[in-house]
């Protein structure tokens, strides 16, 4: 009898667990899964503005990067253009820039600021930091430090005076803002650059403005450590001469802006080259981005540059052009349908984290400046 009553207990304990595996519906997390819905619509569709075949080095489509909506964040402090913006550790950090201007006269600023960012935007405010010594040129990043190469000493420059310095500044980043900033090896040429990125524990400065106010196409590369730079060394000069936005993909560099042509007019650039720990090789030509000369701003993400707006004080545009990047160069450039939403286009500055761009301030055709913030993702 016993046994039979055990045997029948078996029995019904093998049919509940087969029940539960097979038959019965889910209560566990999957169940509980939902679609998170943002603010952010649907990826728009995109118009290729090169003959070039869309696609990337992994052989996904270009299309499918296309940048979403654009949806506003929280204010910069200031109004600002030409502001250097890094992401370091889950915050952005922008650096110095300009905050008025005049006919004749720009004036400057060397405040820094950093707010905490994630996938969905901006989360709670700009924080003040330290300020640099100089009004800085270009930033770039290095584990968790920021280093911040050349810029001007003078609040402003107008059409006779541009007091650019060879400075340069290293600071440590923090869970709220940034330590102290300490001088490190000073720049070889006295010469602003926007054109600094940093590859490895190396870091590459291309092109720039020397103090008589003429471009310069002079290069460098020098080592880097949480404590600072290391010895400067020259390497293969830039084709043109022009103060580039540069970016580094599969150990390759990709340099593009504008530069004064032989006609005396503004041309768009974009070279590239390898980078090792000698420096630079030799450059090449690939496709410049089709943004108006002068003043757009972009940014890169793995492995895709994006530029939006572009001009002078007398057009601007707000235009969104995007890039798949390659060994040998870009694989043709598109327009996204979403413009971005200031015509406050000029001097704007784009940074990236993940896959969320970052669009601070810009300049307007009356010279005036905007604090406005923006951000956008892809479709990947």
């Amino acid at each position: 009898m016993n046994s039979m009553v055990y045997l029948l207990a078996i029995v019904i304990v093998v049919a509940l667990v087969a029940y539960f595996i097979f038959l019965a519906p889910s209560t566990g997390s999957a169940a509980k899964q939902t679609t998170i819905v943002t603010s952010i619509p649907p990826a728009p569709n995109t118009t290729t503005v090169s003959p070039s075949n869309p696609g990337t080095s992994d052989g996904s489509s270009n299309a499918s990067y296309a940048p979403y909506g654009w949806v506003s964040a929280v204010g910069y402090p200031t109004p600002v253009g030409d502001a250097q913006c890094v992401a370091v550790n889950s915050r952005i950090y922008c650096m110095g820039g300009v905050t008025a201007a005049n006919s004749t006269r720009l004036f400057y600023t060397s405040d820094t600021y950093s707010a905490a960012v994630t996938s969905n935007g901006i989360s709670g405010i700009w924080r003040e930091s330290i300020p640099l010594q100089i009004i800085p040129s270009s930033c770039t990043t290095y584990s968790t430090s920021i280093f911040c190469i050349t810029g001007r000493l003078l609040p402003f420059y107008n059409s006779t005076t541009d007091n650019v310095t060879n400075q340069t500044y290293v600071a440590s980043t923090t869970q709220t803002g940034l330590g102290p900033w300490a001088a490190t090896t000073t720049y070889p040429v006295n010469a602003t650059t926007s054109g600094c990125v940093t590859s490895g524990f190396i870091i590459y400065c291309v092109g720039g403005m020397a103090a008589n106010k003429t471009f310069i196409s002079r290069s460098y590369y020098a080592p880097v450590s949480s404590n600072g730079i290391g010895q400067w060394k020259e390497t293969a000069a830039l084709p043109v001469a022009a103060n580039p936005q540069c970016f580094v993909y599969s150990l390759t560099i990709y340099c593009l802006g504008s530069y004064v042509n032989s006609n005396g007019t503004m041309q768009n650039f974009n070279y590239y080259a390898s980078v090792t720990g000698s420096g630079i090789s030799s450059w090449s030509s690939t496709a410049p981005a089709p943004n108006p000369p002068g003043n757009y701003s972009c940014s890169y993400y793995k492995p895709f540059i994006y530029c939006i707006g572009g001009g002078n004080n007398y057009t601007s545009m707000s235009n969104v052009y995007y890039t798949g990047l390659s060994i040998g160069g870009v694989n043709g450039w598109h327009l996204s349908t979403v413009l971005y939403p200031l015509t406050v286009t000029n001097s704007t500055t784009c940074t990236s984290f993940n896959d969320t761009r970052f669009c601070i301030g810009g300049q307007s055709e009356n010279l005036s400046y905007s604090n406005s913030v923006y951000y956008t993702t892809s479709h990947v």
